[in-house]
């Protein structure tokens, strides 16, 4: 029965993910924009909520699941102010009072005591959990005193007034597109509420071997629904590419360290997974390099965000780059003594990015600083038979996985200016072909050539038809002079 805490504490480990790279996401899309910055905070306090859910829910002592279940505290105390806050600033961002941060303090008070009451004050927090453990692994039965039933008025009231100003929103809407994301994200909140509320205290008590709060799981939905209406609707805007500039335009340096970010995360996430399923692992030893391993490699991705916020690109580029630099030698030489059986191939991907590079320094100095890495684990690497065990095999495919999204990427870019340069190509070649046409013009030949030329024109920009105008100023008049059709389309001058 083991298993099935687990189970639940790999869930809730799921949901962590998905809320770390949900916010990542919204912050990188609109660093600027007051809703994306306050949609990130949510993402963090349900990262806190899932993430100390998922340790505490198979810990393996009272006092360990208490420690983090207080950790969660911080995230399911605030999350319902936060969301308050989004919806306000969503459905009346336009009122002066809402831009102002202060205006709406107030409504942290709530949050602020509850996170004192059940997360941060020791004697308090104490007497507000009574965990039991069963075959799913530790729950809390509600106490029902006083601060339970504070709580339960915070957090039934903010949701009321959120689904509120959904309804108001999806009912106000003044497009179709609108009316359609508001609806999404209505439908998919109250469902949440409503189940929220079911598996969290009903559902309880009827199980005889009850579970942990599905909460953290069931609001993937509404996030969810935020996500699908900022993909498909642009509800928080997201910034356009410019595609007119050279291969590695300011747009696409974004997305670049974007990418090397979101690598980052994703091996700091794997990395700790051994914390929460420790049959991945063999000895205690593993466990904690990983530890290690995953705290570097979360940090990394965090500097790589904050120093994109830089404004000087040479301080951003030469930043980023060190940070990439220092990787390779701190994670490889970590796993010294496991002789580096999977770690060392991550430095590829790096060197893949950097082929889209305007030069050639970064992919020198990967080079360089890998082959230097290999060498050290070489000469200073235990020589002994190495065991590969489950987690090796789960990184490795992390590794294909992400190359594989690094691969489109850079395919991407390199099939975009391809076809612009041929675009640009065939461009040439029209004005070459014109000009040449026009050098050769008479009075004999002179509606062949115009003929040509507009069949020329018209092919390259794939339109029905092409005509030229000619303008009479002294009687202010305008003739439809000549005109070039494609296909099947009929012409308006008959021959």
């Amino acid at each position: 029965m083991e298993y099935m805490s687990m189970f639940f504490s790999v869930l809730f480990y799921i949901a962590f993910s998905i809320y770390l790279f949900l916010g990542i996401y919204f912050i990188y899309i609109n660093p600027k924009s007051n809703l994306n910055r306050l949609f990130l905070f949510i993402c963090i306090s349900l990262c806190i909520w899932s993430f100390g859910f998922s340790i505490a829910t198979s810990s393996p002592t009272m006092e360990t699941a208490l420690y983090w279940r207080r950790f969660s505290a911080i995230g399911w105390t605030s999350l319902h102010a936060l969301l308050l806050h989004f919806f306000l600033l969503l459905t009346k961002g336009d009122n002066d009072i809402f831009k102002k941060w202060y205006s709406l303090l107030p409504l942290y008070i709530p949050a602020i005591i509850n996170m004192y009451i059940f997360s941060i004050s020791d004697d308090m927090a104490k007497i507000q959990y009574n965990l039991v453990k069963s075959n799913n692994g530790w729950f809390n039965i509600s106490v029902n005193n006083f601060w339970d039933f504070f709580f339960y008025v915070y957090y039934i009231g903010y949701s009321v007034i959120s689904l509120m100003l959904l309804w108001n929103l999806k009912n106000n809407a003044h497009n179709k597109n609108a009316r359609k994301q508001a609806n999404i994200i209505f439908n998919t909140t109250w469902i949440v509420f409503i189940l929220g509320s079911m598996t969290d205290i009903i559902l309880n008590l009827y199980l005889k071997s009850p579970i942990p709060q599905m909460a953290p799981l069931l609001i993937i939905l509404p996030v969810g629904a935020i996500y699908h209406s900022t993909k498909y609707y642009s509800m928080l805007k997201e910034k356009t590419d410019d595609k007119s500039q050279v291969i590695l335009n300011t747009s696409t340096r974004q997305k670049l360290d974007y990418y090397v970010a979101i690598a980052y995360f994703v091996g700091a996430v794997l990395s700790f997974l051994p914390f929460i399923v420790p049959d991945l692992l063999f000895n205690k030893g593993e466990l904690e390099s990983n530890l290690y391993a995953s705290l570097t490699l979360f940090l990394l991705g965090l500097s790589i965000m904050f120093f994109r916020l830089i404004k000087s690109q040479e301080i951003k580029d030469m930043l980023i780059s060190i940070s990439i630099l220092l990787s390779i030698p701190l994670i490889t030489l970590w796993f010294l003594q496991y002789a580096g059986t999977t770690i060392w191939v991550f430095p590829i991907i790096l060197m893949i990015l950097s082929l889209i590079l305007n030069t050639r320094k970064p992919l020198i100095l990967l080079t360089l600083i890998s082959i230097t890495t290999q060498i050290i684990t070489y000469i200073y690497a235990p020589s002994k038979t190495v065991l590969i065990n489950k987690f090796d095999y789960l990184l490795r495919i992390a590794i294909f996985a992400i190359a594989f999204r690094v691969g489109i990427y850079v395919n991407k870019i390199y099939m975009s200016k391809l076809r612009q340069s041929n675009h640009q190509a065939k461009f040439q070649k029209i004005i070459s072909d014109i000009s040449f046409d026009f050098v050769n013009i008479k009075k004999e030949n002179i509606y062949d050539k115009i003929n040509s030329i507009l069949e020329k024109t018209g092919q390259f920009f794939e339109v029905d038809r092409s005509y030229i105008f000619l303008t009479n100023f002294n009687d202010n008049t305008v003739i439809y002079s000549y005109e070039w059709c494609n296909g099947d389309i009929c012409p308006i001058i008959e021959n």
